[in-house]
């Protein structure tokens, strides 16, 4: 029998997985959920009821115009409460297909650790070391705080310009890639994150937001670590 590596996976001559690609990006987005080799959903025992309350005026806004007719786009919905005022979908994106929630996590974490602080689990005056004693230098002297808060700076570079950067390594504990090597978990990943070099400690000096995704999945590990469960529970 003959075997070979998942093309949707390997990572190509432009070192990125196919389905990260120019000519798959869309696609791959769109299918990630049958991609990744690591993949959970959930749903909620309740539905939100909705009704349709169209404001006109949405549609009738340039940017949301230009927005939506861009070859980019995959669909948009404005809610407020229970009504839906504006929707509109690609040709190739259903209003009942799934899309991974990327980023919303960071929202999701934010609650998660609020949550957590207002039960007295945690203060967000603590250190990550404090919370997770394995975690590498990048974080250890680092509050909870300044994670949440992206204020913290370490060796993790999330210039998605670079196919060679950080966050693009990070996608194979994550299992949206292959592994150059053997293959690692999440969280033996983090634990590899270092200072940036030169520096002394993870003080953000910059005066700006420093964006990484490796935060997110650091107050993950503290809030399974606090909350004594799983972050899937």
């Amino acid at each position: 029998m003959h075997s070979h590596l998942n093309p949707d996976l390997a990572v190509g001559s432009d070192a990125r997985p196919r389905w990260n690609s120019a000519p798959f990006r869309r696609a791959g987005f769109h299918n990630l959920h049958r991609i990744s080799r690591y993949v959970q959903a959930f749903r909620s025992s309740t539905v939100l009821d909705l009704s349709l309350a169209a404001d006109l005026s949405i549609a009738q806004r340039s940017d949301v115009a230009q927005l939506t007719a861009t070859p980019w786009f995959s669909a948009m919905v404005i809610d407020r409460g229970n009504r839906v005022l504006y929707e509109r979908y690609a040709p190739d994106f259903r209003s009942d297909q799934p899309h991974s929630v990327q980023s919303i996590t960071k929202t999701l974490m934010n609650l998660t650790i609020g949550q957590l602080a207002a039960e007295k689990r945690l203060s967000l005056a603590e250190t990550v070391g404090d919370c997770l004693p394995w975690i590498g230098p990048g974080f250890h002297s680092a509050t909870l705080q300044d994670v949440m808060n992206m204020n913290v700076v370490h060796d993790y570079d999330e210039d998605y310009l670079n196919p060679h950067a950080s966050c693009f390594l990070h996608e194979a504990a994550a299992g949206m890639r292959l592994p150059k090597g053997a293959e690692i978990t999440n969280k033996e990943f983090l634990a590899t994150e270092n200072l940036s070099p030169g520096a002394g400690d993870t003080i953000n000096r910059s005066g700006t937001s420093l964006y990484r995704s490796a935060n997110t999945d650091v107050l993950a590990a503290v809030a399974e670590a606090r909350g004594v469960r799983p972050m899937a529970a």
